[in-house]
């Protein structure tokens, strides 16, 4: 299914990006030349052409010139280099554009984008999107504001975790049995914790990178889980058992597994 816009064509000149962008930076020199849209840092058309001619100095000054492969490595800059290379690596071999983000189509033919794949949480090998707990959190009368991350885990991997801001007064541990009387099991909050703020930018997108920087600054401060105290405990009971108490211990551990993901009540005989 192929959309087009209602707007009329535009003309693109048929000149390398980088001659445009140096004449632009006459013209347009303090003018933003790219925006990021996490965090609203800008860069001007002077700061960029700036950039481009340290950059191709450099390469000069080291015996490069035109025609010659250079790999650049450059993480979260706005720079051109770094623009020329995401827009390579979206494209895949028959021209289509991979946007990264997650979408559904209803019966009306109408898409929906819900999240983006890079944020999904892996939850024993379940994805996750982030979006979908969050309008579970919203529709909680007491929550003001929430956003959810993945909180690295010893045996799951991750789990999802929450951050919710009040607007009345509710615990955490009624918020987290309200959202898993609504989401399938594996979907349930399993950490949350109420905060003033959610970080935003300045068009109103939740900076969950920076709550997942926090995470995990967090746990690193933090003593072993209980679960891998467990897991070595695990290990030291088999090392030592025969093989028919092997057989049992696995099977106990995996039945509390189940029971564990599934949210189930698994009844002794």
């Amino acid at each position: 299914m192929i959309f087009r816009s209602t707007e009329p064509n535009i003309s693109i000149p048929e000149q390398p990006i980088t001659e445009i962008v140096l004449q632009r930076a006459k013209e347009f020199a303090l003018q933003p030349a790219m925006i990021d849209g996490l965090t609203g840092r800008t860069i001007t058309y002077r700061e960029l052409a700036d950039s481009i001619n340290r950059v191709a100095a450099g390469f000069a000054a080291r015996g490069f010139s035109k025609g010659d492969v250079v790999a650049i490595y450059s993480p979260n800059c706005l720079e051109y280099p770094i623009a020329f290379q995401a827009t390579a690596k979206v494209i895949d071999a028959e021209g289509w554009f991979h946007t990264g983000d997650i979408a559904y189509v209803d019966e009306d033919g109408y898409f929906y984008i819900v999240d983006r794949i890079k944020e999904l949480i892996k939850y024993n090998g379940y994805p996750i999107a982030p979006a979908e707990l969050e309008a579970v959190l919203l529709s909680h009368p007491a929550i003001a504001d929430a956003a959810v991350i993945p909180s690295p885990h010893p045996s799951t991997g991750e789990v999802p975790k929450g951050f919710v801001v009040l607007n009345s007064v509710a615990t955490t541990g009624e918020i987290m049995e309200f959202v898993a009387g609504l989401v399938a099991p594996h979907k349930r909050i399993r950490r949350l914790e109420i905060v003033d703020k959610i970080p935003k930018s300045a068009s109103g997108k939740i900076l969950r990178r920076l709550l997942v920087q926090q995470e995990i600054a967090n746990i690193g401060e933090k003593p072993p889980e209980p679960q891998l105290t467990q897991n070595v405990q695990l290990l030291q009971q088999l090392a030592s058992a025969d093989e028919t108490k092997r057989q049992e211990i696995l099977v106990n551990y995996i039945r509390e597994k189940v029971v564990q993901v599934l949210g189930l009540v698994v009844c002794s005989k």
